[in-house]
């Protein structure tokens, strides 16, 4: 009975305390401020947080590529479409550069663009977007926002990297440009429409 009794005591003990949980939790969760909801939300999503942490390190390799890449970009340094060795990580091309510092150079551009644009377009989108339906920037909007702006760097960085190779091929830039634009529309265009549908129902929810 006594054994009974401490077990029906610790019980009693564990609920009080998981009840006073529950109700700072609540208290905290109504003092907090908009940015430490948004915030709390998205600690609480393990794969955005790593998203995040692996955009972080590509970004910063990319702003960092004068330091660590082993060699300049156009160096011809080793034999022509060379494997991977501990020289050279991962090759090099037909004429001899080092891929990996090639790739740490272009994403540069690739995101330098990318993120120009996305700005650019952003800005205008939002706020002819919240002009037109009378909405308010809340947080439906962020994660709308979001969503479209992932998709703008990765269209943006899908046409710089064709024109790219389009470039590498001896093309001037007017016609790579052209030629990489119609080449990646219809796949551009398809990635985009399904992006706006899934972020669609947000509008009603907001």
């Amino acid at each position: 009975m006594a054994l009974q009794a401490l077990v029906l005591d610790y019980g009693k003990g564990m609920r009080t305390v998981m009840k006073k949980n529950r109700e700072r939790k609540r208290q905290d969760i109504v003092s907090e401020s908009y940015l430490q909801t948004v915030r709390r939300r998205f600690m609480h999503h393990h794969m955005a947080v790593v998203s995040l942490v692996i955009v972080a390190i590509l970004g910063g390799a990319a702003l960092l590529a004068p330091v660590i890449a082993p060699y300049k970009p156009d160096d011809i340094v080793g034999p022509f479409s060379g494997a991977p060795s501990k020289e050279f990580w991962l090759g090099t091309d037909q004429i001899g550069r080092d891929v990996l510092s090639r790739l740490l150079y272009a994403m540069r551009i690739s995101l330098l663009v990318g993120i120009m644009a996305t700005l650019i377009s952003t800005v205008i989108g939002v706020v002819l977007g919240l002009a037109v339906t009378g909405k308010v920037f809340n947080f439906f909007s962020l994660l709308g926002l979001l969503g479209l702006v992932g998709m703008n760097i990765k269209n943006a960085v899908v046409l710089v990297e064709q024109i790219g190779v389009l470039r590498a091929e001896g093309k001037g830039p007017y016609d790579a440009l052209v030629s990489a634009t119609r080449s990646r529309i219809v796949p551009v265009a398809m990635a985009s429409g399904t992006t706006i549908l899934g972020m669609l129902p947000l509008l009603f929810d907001s």
